[in-house]
């Protein structure tokens, strides 16, 4: 990036596009000359150049899930039908007994099916009083056929919506023991 920014008088080190010593009357232009490199730079580099965004997801949904939810939410073993154990990081557990699973999947083919295996084992036990649900990051490139693939498992809620989706549910889950 050294080049692109040389052929305006300035320089770059480290990340940092700045000017070589000048007297403080020129500070003023300066700092238009700089600003005004930087976003060059910084269109070049959006268009030229792959940034992989990094949100962990699964921290944030279980950031989320314990301060709504407090101490009814705590990973849990269950058995399947098959009478494997399966592990589940995060399950609500409501007055009453029931339980709603809030499982997570990443867009990665060993994740996918893990998920898919360790719900269908566990849906396949048929218990009235417990749910679940699959999230996976919607901001991931999904396919159809893989979103279809983990509603196998079980319903499958888009991230940027499973605070209402999990809010209504566990709703619905207060008022079903009441009643």
């Amino acid at each position: 990036l050294a080049h692109k920014v040389r052929a305006q008088g300035l320089l770059f080190r480290d990340g940092m596009i700045y000017t070589p010593r000048i007297p403080i009357e020129s500070a003023p232009t300066a700092v238009l000359l700089v600003a005004n490199a930087s976003q060059e730079i910084a269109r070049w580099l959006y268009e030229h150049v792959k940034i992989k965004r990094i949100r962990h997801f699964r921290e944030l949904l279980g950031s989320f899930l314990k301060n709504t939810f407090d101490k009814r939410v705590a990973p849990a073993t269950i058995v399947g039908r098959s009478c494997k154990p399966h592990e589940f990081a995060n399950v609500i557990t409501f007055t009453g007994g029931k339980r709603l699973i809030i499982d997570t999947a990443v867009y990665e083919a060993s994740s996918i099916n893990s998920r898919v295996v360790a719900n269908l084992d566990v849906k396949a036990n048929n218990d009235p009083l417990l749910d679940q649900r699959i999230v996976y990051d919607d901001e991931e490139n999904w396919t159809p056929a893989d979103l279809n693939w983990l509603q196998v498992g079980a319903f499958a809620i888009p991230f940027s919506r499973s605070s209402e989706v999990i809010e209504r549910l566990a709703s619905n889950a207060e008022r079903t023991q009441v009643a």
